[in-house]
């Protein structure tokens, strides 16, 4: 091809992350304290360039090409920042509490709707640590009965989802030699768009059997998504183009899973597991 083309990108990420921890013990009591910040940045640039008509292949350099030039680029950037914390007690390792939360913020959504609070807790009951647990000890080493719930935040749309941007480009009209430029209408956008929130709601159980030779864990879960990012109700063609994207949409899955395990170790050191 008689032509040159260069292309040049360039991709910079920061990320910065802090914690702080407090873990002690006051008799049958534990406490535990976490608290921390992240913050990651990325921003790319990319520039392209092409000359038609040059004058030695074995020598694709813009100088030595003397036809028609033309060039394109682009830039992007977003952030994200997160405040997080978590309290963990117990109380003779029989009784398990935590409690965490989330203030999650993030360049992709209007300024008054970037940042949000996303809370979780969690208790758990080690059944088999009481007195009146012991006389099936020899059948059930261990049993744990757990609850969880907790919420997430999602924001994996692009950086101008809320920003109405205009396309551009030449037709064929010629005015004066020059082919005249044109601009398309702004793109419809909502200026509410906001995180997703993913909602997880959890019951489990695991148990061992038989000086743990055999284990048991059983979780009902219900997994619930709102504020979900799809296209909002079709409008008439009079509306003036496709419907824009919001948090419109909502998904509930719900399900179980049982797994169990087995272990031993005969008199030959061999170890057998399933």
């Amino acid at each position: 091809y008689d032509l040159v083309y260069y292309s040049t990108g360039r991709s910079e990420r920061v990320t910065w992350n802090a914690s702080t921890t407090y873990d002690a013990k006051f008799g049958d009591h534990g406490i535990k304290v976490m608290l921390g910040m992240n913050t990651n940045s990325y921003r790319y640039v990319y520039h392209s360039s092409q000359k038609l008509e040059l004058s030695n292949e074995d020598m694709p350099e813009i100088s030595l090409a003397d036809g028609q030039m033309s060039v394109s680029g682009s830039k992007s950037w977003q952030s994200q920042a997160g405040f997080f914390g978590r309290i963990n007690y117990s109380w003779k390792d029989k009784v398990f509490v935590e409690a965490a939360g989330r203030y999650e913020g993030t360049s992709k959504f209007p300024d008054d709707l970037r940042w949000k609070f996303f809370p979780s807790a969690s208790a758990a009951y080690r059944i088999s640590e009481e007195n009146f647990f012991e006389p099936l000890k020899s059948v059930v080493t261990e049993a744990k009965i757990r609850a969880s719930y907790g919420s997430l935040g999602n924001q994996s749309v692009g950086s101008a989802m809320y920003i109405p941007t205009l396309s551009s480009g030449k037709i064929s009209w010629v005015i004066d030699g020059i082919n005249q430029k044109y601009y398309g209408s702004p793109s419809l956008v909502r200026d509410d768009v906001t995180w997703e929130t993913i909602t997880t709601l959890d019951f489990g159980a695991d148990l061992r059997f038989w000086k743990n030779k055999v284990g048991v864990t059983f979780d009902w879960f219900s997994k619930t998504t709102t504020d979900m990012f799809v296209p909002g109700a079709a409008q008439p063609a009079t509306f003036g183009g496709s419907a824009p994207q919001g948090n419109f949409g909502k998904m509930r899955t719900t399900g179980w899973e049982l797994s169990v395990d087995f272990n031993h170790r005969f008199s030959n050191g061999i170890n057998f597991s399933a």
